[in-house]
């Protein structure tokens, strides 16, 4: 943390089956959370932490930040992102915008289900929808998320058909 300005960038929930090496060494079942780390010395050497929730709760205590929520594409009694409303001031309100909602919950699910490599480019789109949550989404980022899918010979319907075999998603 001395070295680094560390940045949470998401919470995932596990699916069946699935398993992440943490870099902190112990394999983690359930669910973990990925940090961006920016050498503070050279700030265009980036690197990825993947880890559970107690390294993940001794970084928040370190850099005194808040962790990510849980984004969990299983059935629970959970809400992942259902046009939440934020709290802009002590009186008003506002809701994200749908269209960027349905876009970083598509990103989510890809995270979720493929097997991310640090600094990936979807690292970069989902870092945009994420400050834009209230406008719409940028073409460039649909357009990127797109071709990932392209590139991946498959649509996010066929993804989430596949891994309902094995799970039980959510609608």
């Amino acid at each position: 943390v001395q070295n680094y300005i560390v940045k949470p960038i998401c919470n995932l929930k596990l699916l069946n089956g699935q398993i992440k090496k943490s870099d902190a060494g112990n394999d983690i079942t359930d669910h973990y959370y990925i940090f961006e780390c920016t050498l503070r010395k050279n700030k265009t050497k980036k690197e990825t932490i993947i880890c559970g929730v107690e390294v993940a709760k001794h970084f928040a205590y370190l850099t005194k930040q808040n962790l990510p929520k849980l984004f969990n594409i299983l059935k629970s009694n959970n809400i992942v992102s259902e046009n939440v409303k934020i709290q802009k001031s002590d009186n008003d309100s506002f809701a994200y915008n749908e269209a960027s909602l349905q876009l970083y919950d598509a990103i989510m699910i890809i995270m979720s289900i493929w097997n991310i490599k640090p600094q990936s480019p979807i690292f970069y789109v989902l870092e945009s929808v994420k400050q834009n949550m209230f406008e719409e989404p940028k073409l460039s980022n649909i357009k990127s998320i797109n071709t990932m899918l392209k590139n991946g010979k498959t649509t996010l319907r066929q993804m989430l058909n596949k891994l309902s075999e094995k799970n039980n998603i959510k609608d």
